[in-house]
């Protein structure tokens, strides 16, 4: 590979260069590179890699009706390309091992172009998915621990005091600037007699 390979993630180097990466849905998903930057940056290794994987996925499965000619992988490729533009190559890898391993149902003697992207698909609609309500889950409990600390809970009373101050028709009904407020509400210096007089 060329020398700016460092553009991508180190785990998706290791896939273009042909090396064996122990992958699951969670990790291809936050480690992975997204293939319209692959293609954007490496387009002959990408393209590569993903034929070569398509290959050997149809021989492994060593279906009767599969793909057989140049044509038709090359086919097959473009279309992932086109109809998976979210996907990550590293989850290619994760999606072909599934298929391997029965996990999406069983081949029936079939595997061309239309069931390879129908797996696909089932591998976003599945797995993808539990990925995304997991992170989802995981900010939201970090949200909830955020919301634990001291300084959160000042934050949230002069947020409130904002919204009394400012009211929604957007009419300023105090004297005080922002940054005098804010002083006060978290804990900061007492008004001096010059800004409780409102004079100069």
């Amino acid at each position: 590979m060329r020398e700016e390979t460092s553009l991508l993630k180190p785990i998706t180097t290791s896939l273009l260069r042909g090396d064996r990466v122990d992958l699951d849905p969670y990790k291809a998903w936050t480690e992975g590179t997204n293939i319209k930057f692959a293609i954007k940056h490496h387009p002959v290794e990408t393209r590569h890699w993903i034929r070569l994987r398509v290959a050997a996925l149809c021989k492994a499965m060593d279906a009767k009706k599969t793909v057989s000619t140049d044509e038709e992988l090359n086919w097959t490729c473009q279309i992932i390309l086109r109809d998976h533009p979210t996907l990550k190559l590293e989850e290619i890898d994760v999606c072909f091992d599934n298929i391997r391993a029965g996990k999406y149902g069983p081949i029936y003697e079939r595997l061309k172009a239309p069931e390879i992207l129908m797996y696909l698909r089932d591998y976003e609609a599945q797995d993808r998915c539990d990925v995304l309500e997991r992170i989802n889950n995981q900010d939201r409990q970090w949200e909830r621990q955020l919301r634990k600390l001291p300084w959160e809970g000042r934050k949230a009373e002069f947020l409130k005091q904002l919204d009394s101050e400012f009211p929604k028709d957007g009419v300023h009904t105090i004297s005080d600037g922002i940054g005098t407020r804010m002083r006060r509400s978290w804990g900061g210096d007492k008004p001096n007699k010059t800004e409780q007089d409102g004079s100069k």
